[in-house]
């Protein structure tokens, strides 16, 4: 299987992940920070339960950010990984190469 890395776009698409997981916790925190309005204006059984569900759901949201950082993290890592094993391979390329291109005295 021929495999092909553009490293650039790959490395670009690691640091999207990681911007939009930094937007994503900023935004859970706003709508966790209106949640805690929503709780002093509006009184009750329902607005409890409501504000309970809701905070609780937002704060599984939380994981989303820390998957995308994450998910970035291990792009980068893979680019590195493939990043060694193309200069490896150029650097053994030019040495088999540059063999061929001694003079032979034999």
């Amino acid at each position: 299987m021929k495999l092909k890395v553009k490293h650039e776009e790959l490395n670009a698409v690691a640091d999207v992940m990681t911007k939009d997981g930094d937007a994503y916790d900023v935004e859970i925190d706003n709508i966790l920070k209106q949640i805690s309005r929503l709780r002093n204006i509006w009184l009750g059984v329902d607005s409890v339960e409501f504000c309970n569900n809701f905070e609780a759901y937002m704060t599984n949201m939380k994981n989303i950010p820390i998957a995308l950082r994450n998910m970035s993290k291990v792009t980068k890592g893979i680019d590195s990984a493939y990043v060694e094993k193309d200069e490896a391979f150029c650097n053994e390329v030019r040495t088999e190469v540059g063999k061929h291109d001694e003079p032979s005295y034999d």
